[in-house]
């Protein structure tokens, strides 16, 4: 109770910031009234957005192109991508239903980095996790001749052909491996990604980096519920950024499809994102916003 009446005594909406955040709540404005303290709260107007962008320029590409989606505007998004701009966002209109050839050599290229540092950098394990992070694959769907399974087995097949490394078992020399599950007690936490490198007596063992510094080596029979990480979500890549990245949509049309979905993708990427989807799935991700039914509107009808 007592940490309920503190929170009240500072919840202070000014009129100019109640009339502005009313239309983006769905409400009447005097719906949006905190509860009357006396004195007024020490921190009116406690409501920010957040509205700069530090992972890339204003005046980007890839900004100009999240506005247009963010803004649901499909075909100025489509005449965008077919303009060249300044690089930093481009457009492969594939629409098979599985990855085109076009797009198959566009992620061969975008990890060649990384398999050349394999045959370059040994064992070093700050030098291999520093290229990998540099480019990702993000897919809307996790099955499917698209999705993150799919293109993650594809991809260790080729990282195992440029190393010479075939074998009967899914762990070869730099597979990049992601947990799924939190382990605390080896202190691993969903999200984490460790790169498998053989260890001195044959074993396989993953290297995650510390958070205290440098990087730990730990067992692959140890490892909590785990995958290939190559490609992943874009749910899973929320939060993360990369310097370039490949976001490969599907064929046909599908329900995650959504205007939220597609504005993440796109703000991952740093410096490069090649987006590669048929027209037509753009435009039905840019026009299907994400309807969310929490019951807060109507909560806050109530207290009005």
């Amino acid at each position: 109770m007592l940490l309920s009446r503190r929170l009240a005594a500072l919840a202070v909406l000014l009129s100019a910031t109640t009339a502005a955040l009313a239309p983006l709540c769905g409400v009447a404005a005097q719906a949006l009234r905190p509860p009357a303290v006396t004195p007024p709260g020490a921190l009116p107007d406690t409501v920010v957005w957040l509205s700069r962008n530090f992972r890339f320029g204003a005046d980007s590409g890839i900004a100009q192109a999240a506005a247009l989606v963010r803004q649901g505007q499909a075909e100025a998004l489509l005449s965008r991508l077919r303009q060249p701009g300044d690089g930093s966002v481009q457009w492969l209109d594939d629409g098979e239903a599985t990855p085109s050839a076009a797009t198959r050599q566009a992620l061969r290229d975008g990890f060649e980095p990384y398999f050349h540092a394999l045959q370059q950098a040994g064992n070093d394990p700050a030098a291999l996790h520093r290229v990998f992070e540099r480019f990702r694959v993000l897919c809307a769907l996790r099955d499917g001749p698209r999705g993150v399974r799919a293109l993650n087995e594809w991809l260790a097949e080729q990282a195992r052909q440029q190393l010479g490394e075939a074998g009967a078992t899914p762990w070869f020399r730099g597979r990049p491996v992601m947990v799924l599950r939190n382990d605390p007690l080896l202190k691993l936490f969903n999200g984490d990604i460790g790169i498998a490198l053989p260890g001195p007596a044959g074993e396989w063992l993953l290297q995650f980096a510390d958070p205290a510094g440098g990087y730990r080596a730990l067992p692959a029979a140890r490892l909590p519920a785990h995958e290939t990480a190559f490609a992943m979500s874009v749910h899973k890549a929320q939060g993360s950024e990369f310097d370039a990245l490949m976001v490969l949509l599907p064929a046909q049309p599908s329900r995650v499809l959504t205007r939220e979905l597609l504005y993440t993708a796109l703000t991952r990427g740093r410096q490069r994102v090649l987006l590669a989807a048929p027209a037509a799935r753009l435009a039905e991700a840019v026009q299907a916003p994400t309807e969310r039914h929490s019951g807060l509107q109507a909560r806050l009808r109530e207290a009005g």
